[in-house]
């Protein structure tokens, strides 16, 4: 009986860290459209995360990270200051 209410307890763990987890993606992971500095070039992805630095956006071929110092948030849903850092490819 203890072991059963164990591994409950460890599973409830899971899904609520899962839970907290899409939560916090889910504070962003909404449309933006980055303008590279000279004109040349847009992208419109799903911004995941933006440090302050960087844009982490998700894209067709996984995510990418994205110098803020290169591009400037054009339409959609961009942000107005940090989140949390998370991890990813830098390009």
């Amino acid at each position: 009986m203890l072991k059963t209410s164990l591994m409950q307890t460890t599973m409830m763990a899971g899904v609520l860290s899962v839970a907290a987890l899409a939560q916090t993606t889910a504070a962003y992971a909404e449309e933006v459209t980055l303008r590279a500095m000279d004109g040349s070039s847009d992208i419109t992805a799903n911004l995941m995360d933006f440090d302050g630095n960087r844009y982490t956006l998700e894209t067709a071929i996984g995510e990418i990270q994205i110098d803020a110092s290169q591009v400037e948030c054009i339409a959609g849903a961009c942000p107005t200051e940090a989140a949390e850092p998370r991890h990813g490819q830098r390009f």
